[in-house]
């Protein structure tokens, strides 16, 4: 199942040596699937200990984030897309649950996503 963000920079995706601003997979796919490899490499895209696949983007206009619930093996891959990015997750087997979180700043400039200290 996939997903559109409206922003370039996505962020999530924890528990790996890599940072947590997402990259392109460009067919090297984010691996959800819980292990412990002995090598330390600062940018590895596999998984360490655990698996939380969860991805929010935020911007001065819009949060947007998805919570994919499903323990089987998981892969994640992140695409440019006009004016965004699509997110794909592809499981191995088990239930699709999804929870999806989305907000959005009004055209009064009341209400501003970011909160500026």
């Amino acid at each position: 199942m996939g997903f559109f963000y409206p922003s370039k920079i996505l962020f999530g995706v924890p528990e790996r040596e890599d940072t947590l601003v997402l990259k392109n997979t460009e067919g090297n796919d984010y691996e959800l699937f819980a292990t412990d490899e002995p090598f330390h490499n600062p940018n590895n895209q596999q998984p360490l200990y655990g698996s939380i696949p969860y991805i929010t983007s935020l911007t001065e206009d819009h949060s947007a984030a998805v919570a994919w619930v499903n323990s089987a093996h998981t892969w994640i891959s992140v695409d440019e897309m006009d004016e965004g990015k699509f997110v794909s997750f592809v499981s191995e087997s088990g239930a699709m649950e999804i929870f999806a979180f989305a907000s959005a700043s009004t055209d009064s400039g009341l209400s501003n996503r970011v909160k500026k200290v």
